[in-house]
């Protein structure tokens, strides 16, 4: 969990525990349903979820906001999860223009100016977190039959324009 006013992580604390841990901790897994109880989180958290985790996994969060992703891309301490973050925001915002929505982009365009003005991050995981899905990715992300790559081409160019124009300063 990191701490959406401080940006931290935040000491972790199960329901049952005898005092609050680490700012990771492993949760077992082995039902198809489980809920863990977080006690004395002592701000408004964002999941920052498979940290330190290196197994190929899926996670699906479906209740996971814009505003969630663009808070771990632009603060989380774990350096896949930022990226991921970054990817998951571009792609939801790419697959809305690529279906005919009109998204705002200013959520999207914001995490990435802060990403690339930010002095602590290594230029080469900077580089990395710069990019947006490919056509090829975004292409499998649509209902079979209904990717155009002429449009997929055209909403990936516009978002890249947006972000270079909001980040100009910083480049």
């Amino acid at each position: 969990l990191i701490g959406r006013g401080s940006a931290r992580p935040l000491p972790l604390r199960l329901e049952g525990d005898a005092a609050a841990g680490a700012e990771t901790k492993v949760l077992r897994v082995t039902e198809p349903e489980q809920t863990f109880v977080f006690v004395e989180v002592p701000e408004e958290p964002v999941p920052s979820l498979l940290r330190n985790y290196s197994a190929p996994v899926k996670l699906l969060c479906p209740g996971r906001s814009q505003a969630d992703l663009q808070f771990l891309m632009a603060h989380d301490t774990d350096p896949f999860n930022r990226w991921e973050a970054g990817q998951e925001l571009a792609q939801q915002i790419l697959v809305a223009m690529i279906t005919g929505d009109a998204p705002d982009l200013s959520g999207l365009t914001a995490a990435f100016r802060e990403t690339l003005a930010n002095p602590a991050l290594d230029r080469a995981f900077t580089a990395l977190a710069l990019g947006v899905p490919s056509e090829a990715y975004l292409a499998d992300q649509l209902p079979e039959g209904t990717a155009d790559p002429d449009v997929i081409h055209e909403k990936r160019d516009a978002v890249m324009s947006a972000i270079v124009d909001a980040a100009r300063a910083e480049l």
